[in-house]
C-alpha cells in the first residue's frame, strides 16, 4: 500500500512510501520510496533497504529536486535516515538523532533541523546538523518536562528558510516558532 507522500518544491513530482513483504528472514514489511512524475504518471522506486515498523514519516525533498531524505523507525522509536541520490539510485547514511526526530531540511540543502532528547532524557530540543560534517549544535531546548507523550510531532520551515514551526503534543498542546 502506498501512503506518506510528499511533493516535490516544483510541483512536478511527488515521493511517497510503498510496503512490500520483507525478506522470509526478516520481520516487518519493506517500504521503498517511489517518485512518480505528475506529468507522464511515470513511476521509479527506490529502495531503503530496511525494513520498519511503519510509514510514520514521508520523504523529505532536497531543495534542488535530485535527492530524497528517507526517514525510517524500526522497533517502534529508533531513527535511520539515508539521502538517496535521484539520478543513481545511491544511498549514504545521514546521521539523525536516535529516538524518532521530526526534521526538515534548509532551503540551501546544507542543513538538517531535528528535535533531539537530551542525555539525561528530561527534555527534547531542536538541534541543526551540518550535513557536511555531521555536526550538530543546539537552537533551542524545551521549557516543558520530556513526557512520553510531550514529543514534538513535526517541524516545518518558513518559505524565507528562517523560522522553525514546531508542535508539541500531549498535555503542553503547543506551537514554537523558533528564529534560525
Amino acid at each position: 500500500s502506498n501512503s506518506s507522500p510528499a511533493w516535490s518544491h516544483d510541483g512536478r513530482e511527488i515521493a511517497f512510501k510503498r510496503s512490500r513483504p520483507a525478506p522470509t528472514n526478516q520481520p516487518g514489511l519493506f517500504f521503498d520510496i517511489v517518485v512518480q512524475s505528475l506529468t507522464s504518471a511515470e513511476e521509479k522506486v527506490y529502495s531503503a533497504g530496511e525494513t520498519e515498523d511503519g510509514p510514520w514519516a514521508a520523504p523529505l525533498w532536497f531543495p534542488d529536486a535530485r535527492s530524497l531524505l528517507s526517514r525510517n523507525f524500526c522497533d517502534g522509536f529508533a531513527a535511520h535516515a539515508r539521502r538517496i541520490h535521484l539520478a543513481d539510485g545511491s544511498a549514504a547514511n545521514v546521521t539523525v538523532p536516535r529516538v524518532r526526530p521530526a526534521l526538515a531540511i534548509s532551503r540551501d540543502g546544507k542543513t538538517l533541523y531535528s528535535t533531539a532528547h537530551d542525555v539525561s532524557g528530561k527534555s527534547t530540543s531542536l538541534v541543526a546538523i551540518d550535513l557536511a560534517t555531521g555536526r550538530e549544535s543546539k537552537l533551542w531546548t524545551s521549557p516543558y518536562p520530556l513526557h512520553e507523550i510531550l514529543v514534538p510531532l513535526r517541524l516545518a520551515l518558513s518559505p524565507d528558510g528562517r523560522t522553525l514551526a514546531m508542535v508539541l503534543g500531549g498535555p503542553a498542546n503547543a506551537t514554537n516558532l523558533i528564529r534560525i
